[in-house]
């Protein structure tokens, strides 16, 4: 099939993950569409730039929600706790696709259990998605929704 510029440009905007966008580059290489290969190499570019500037909404939110977390753990250690792997993990994927990922792993975390057990649920992440569900699909929003005794 063939896209237009502007197709093309829409296929690419209404994915949100990195991992999404590129799965669809590897698939525009494999199949030799150079034009596809460009404006999706745009895109994951935009994506982690909007990230470092602060206009990414999800990525504000979320490091909001790891300040949080990291504020619980806090709470009883002698010394100010760092969520390092999330932090590095969104430098990495960016927001968007670290959340995606957290919802397609097991859901019995320490993190979660422990903001659970704290009476905390409002600094856990998936909080972030069901604030802003027009970046992931409705089963990642029913996963966020599950994990939090919502759904």
């Amino acid at each position: 099939m063939n896209y237009t510029t502007e197709q093309l440009k829409q296929m690419f905007n209404e994915r949100h993950g990195s991992k999404e966008i590129e799965q669809l580059i590897t698939n525009a290489k494999r199949i030799g569409h150079e034009e596809a290969v460009q404006i999706g190499e745009q895109r994951l570019a935009q994506v982690f730039h909007d990230a470092q500037t602060g206009q990414c909404p999800v990525h504000n939110a979320l490091m909001k929600q790891v300040q949080a977390y990291e504020a619980v753990l806090s709470e009883k250690a002698k010394s100010k706790q760092v969520a390092s792997y999330s932090r590095q993990k969104i430098k990495k994927v960016g927001a968007v696709q670290m959340l995606k990922d957290l919802l397609n792993k097991d859901s019995d975390t320490i993190g979660l259990n422990k903001l659970r057990e704290t009476g905390n649920l409002q600094a856990a992440y998936e909080n972030v998605v069901i604030a802003h569900q027009s970046y992931f699909k409705p089963d990642e929003i029913a996963e966020a929704k599950r994990r939090l005794g919502i759904a």
